[in-house]
């Protein structure tokens, strides 16, 4: 987590020190203002565990923009919309990335050869599973999340999306769909923007629009980090359900 005035947003993975001072500059006397406490940023953990990683298996370039997807690649054997990820890369250049972080083994080689068979490949980097202490460090290289659930009962009704929460934590810009299930927590242009399931070219435009409209981008992923904190926390979300069940 990192405040508005030190955006970390297009600093890519494997960066030296030296080649980002007024990034750095800013970070080393950081303080962080939480509700009722304030924290010193640590730095030096910063620069050993997120981000200076020289032997990082992959490159994304400094001007690369880095569409992320964190967590499993199904749910019950059910798409949850990698596919039209990896499709929608057919409409986008070669400076747009997918960053998909989770799955099995069995998953992730069918979303390679899908993405070999889209000629996408190259555009595409697999990470797999990692502890989750290190998800934070793959999280800070991309510049929004997607979401992009696919139509069905379960995903509509009955999903209790906490990959959108931790999105919205992240503070990063959110892509998903217009299912009953995320308008109960997000809404469109208002903290993400959201685009009919199932529709890899309606996905394509929104992240060339959230790389175009920084001040979108700005104001949706500000807008969703606010809600989050004041609604969705463990703590809340624990509220509703005893206030619930006292009712």
């Amino acid at each position: 987590m990192t405040p508005e005035n030190v955006n970390l947003r297009g600093v890519p993975f494997g960066f030296h020190p030296d080649e980002y001072p007024e990034y750095l500059k800013k970070l080393k006397d950081l303080k962080i203002k939480y509700p009722g406490s304030e924290v010193r940023f640590p730095y030096e953990q910063f620069l050993k565990l997120q981000y200076y990683h020289p032997d990082f298996p992959y490159g994304i370039k400094k001007d690369d923009f880095v569409f992320g997807y964190i967590g499993t690649l199904k749910t019950m054997n059910m798409e949850k919309g990698v596919s039209d990820c990896l499709t929608a890369l057919t409409f986008l250049n070669d400076t747009y990335k997918f960053l998909v972080v989770g799955g099995e083994d069995d998953d992730l080689d069918y979303y390679r050869k899908m993405a070999q068979d889209l000629k996408v490949a190259d555009m595409v980097i697999f990470i797999g599973k990692v502890p989750y202490s290190d998800v934070s460090r793959y999280s800070l290289s991309c510049n929004i999340f997607v979401a992009p659930y696919p139509e069905n009962e379960h995903y509509s009704y009955f999903m209790s999306p906490l990959k959108i929460f931790e999105y919205m934590a992240s503070k990063r810009p959110i892509i998903s769909t217009t299912l009953p299930s995320i308008q109960e927590v997000l809404k469109d242009e208002y903290n993400a923007l959201l685009i009919p399931p199932s529709d890899p070219k309606a996905l394509a435009e929104a992240i060339e629009r959230l790389r175009g409209d920084t001040e979108l981008a700005r104001r949706i992923s500000e807008q969703a980090y606010t809600d989050v904190a004041q609604h969705y926390t463990w703590d809340k979300r624990a509220k509703k359900i005893i206030d619930f069940i006292k009712t």
